[in-house]
This record gives C-alpha cells, sequence and structure tokens, in this order.
C-alpha cells in the first residue's frame, strides 16, 4: 500500500493468502484508493470459491500455484494489450463507454435482468479466466460465449463450439488433441485436433458433463499444463486458449 502509494502501479499480483492482511482485503483497499491499477490474484490450486470471491471483487485475472513462469508472463502481456486497446477507444466518460460495449453485444433485451447479464459479461471477458456457463438448453448459452470471446481481445481469433454430446467416444482424442498420420487406421494424414486449431483464440465445449470421465480427467490436464500431445506422438504442443464451457444447472432437470 505504500508502493502505491508513491508510485504509479498498472498492475499488482497478490496473493490471497498472507499474514496481516490477506489478499481479499487488499483488494478492496486497491480498488477503493487506486482504481487505475489492476489485480492479478494467485491462488492454489482446486480453490475456486476464492477465484470467483476475488473476480467478483474487482480482479482482473488469476493464476494458479504453482506456475510456470511463461504463464505468468503471458497473462501479464495480454492485460497490457487489453489496457492499450482501451485507450485507443474514443474517449468517453465510462458509462457511456459501457453503454458502447453493451450495444456491440449480439443479445437482445432491455430488461433489468438481460442489463445485468450484459455488464458481468463485458466484465468477465476482460480476464482470460475459464467461464462456466449454466442454464438451461435453448437459452443462448452459445451466443453468451460468443460475446465474452468478442469482447475480449482474443476477438480476432477463432471460436471453437464444441458439442460434448456429439463426440464420437472413439475418436474424441483425436478430435480434441489430433493425431499423426498413422496412428490408427484410416489416419492418413496429420490432423491437429480442435485445441490446436483454437490456439490464440476460445473453446467452447457445450454440455462438458456429457464427457465421459476419462476424457474430463485428459481435459483437466491439459486446461492445466497448457499444452496438448496428439494421439500417436510423442511430441507436446503449447497452445493458449481461453476456455468457456456448458453445464445446465443440477436443478434445470438436464433441460
Amino acid at each position: 500500500m505504500d508502493i502505491l502509494a508513491r508510485h504509479r502501479v498498472d498492475l499488482a499480483i497478490s496473493d490471497l493468502r498472507m499474514p496481516e492482511m490477506d489478499g481479499l482485503e487488499l483488494l478492496q483497499h486497491i480498488s477503493n484508493d487506486f482504481p487505475a491499477t489492476r489485480v492479478m490474484m494467485l491462488t492454489a490450486f482446486g480453490r475456486i470459491q476464492d477465484v470467483v470471491t476475488a473476480m467478483n471483487a474487482g480482479a482482473v485475472d488469476f493464476i494458479e500455484k504453482p506456475f510456470e513462469q511463461d504463464i505468468l508472463r503471458q497473462k501479464v502481456y495480454h492485460l497490457r494489450n487489453l489496457r492499450q486497446q482501451n485507450r485507443q477507444l474514443p474517449a468517453a466518460p465510462p458509462p457511456f463507454r459501457l453503454q458502447q460495449q453493451e450495444s456491440s453485444l449480439r443479445l437482445l433485451g432491455v430488461s433489468a435482468a438481460m442489463l445485468q447479464l450484459k455488464q458481468l459479461l463485458i466484465k468477465v471477458a476482460q480476464s482470460d479466466a475459464p467461464v462456466l456457463i449454466q442454464g438451461e438448453t435453448v437459452t443462448g448459452k452459445e451466443l453468451v460465449a460468443q460475446a465474452i470471446h468478442e469482447q475480449n481481445g482474443r476477438a480476432n481469433q477463432p471460436f471453437i463450439p464444441v458439442d460434448c454430446g456429439t463426440l464420437n467416444e472413439q475418436v474424441m482424442d483425436s478430435e480434441l488433441f489430433g493425431h499423426r498420420r498413422g496412428a490408427f487406421t484410416g489416419a492418413h494424414t496429420d490432423r491437429p485436433g480442435l485445441f490446436r486449431s483454437a490456439d490464440g483464440g476460445t473453446i467452447f465445449f457445450d454440455e462438458i458433463g456429457e464427457l465421459p470421465l476419462s476424457m474430463q480427467v485428459k481435459l483437466l490436464r491439459t486446461i492445466q499444463e497448457r499444452q496438448v500431445r496428439p494421439v500417436g506422438s510423442q511430441k507436446f504442443y503449447p497452445i493458449d486458449v481461453r476456455i468457456i464451457a456448458h453445464q445446465p444447472r443440477p436443478d434445470a432437470g438436464g433441460h
């Protein structure tokens, strides 16, 4: 806090669990006293509730510990690029700028609930944090995912939807992670897979709970390590992909 009072700071990277003052309390101080300073939170793997709380309190991103320096560097560069893009927008008071962003969303409706949703989407889009969309089928979850993608710095990169309910389990590995020529019968050419095809952009998993448990384990490892290994290959390929997923609410009866 003393450093912030004496110097201009673009980005503060803070742990959540600290003595004297925890990360959420520090985040609140920064949000109140230094609103131009963005805050990225560090959190131990698996503490999703901490992540949700921090994002709701104004954190722009989070990173799980332990982490690779390259991952942290990528996130910092991405936040810097977002800030530069924001500075290039026409000068306008914040409410008007927010209205401009809302009007660019391909979502119809002016009810209080829809306006609240639009504002939440704009806020979520400013980070690369994974997003889970919960809601009943045929309520526009892919439109919501596309809106997040289009408001993010990845807007000019691929947006690839994956219908998990229709993926063939026998070739699921190949579909998601790719394969080498000759890896199995019928594999006549190399195939990059959906993850590598989405590199730099966003991949949207619709009905993610429909994936077999074995594939969910592989998907989790891919998200954690940010790399894929095609079927039949010994080489790992790094990926930079934002993950958005949809799953109906538990009380929605699967509809």
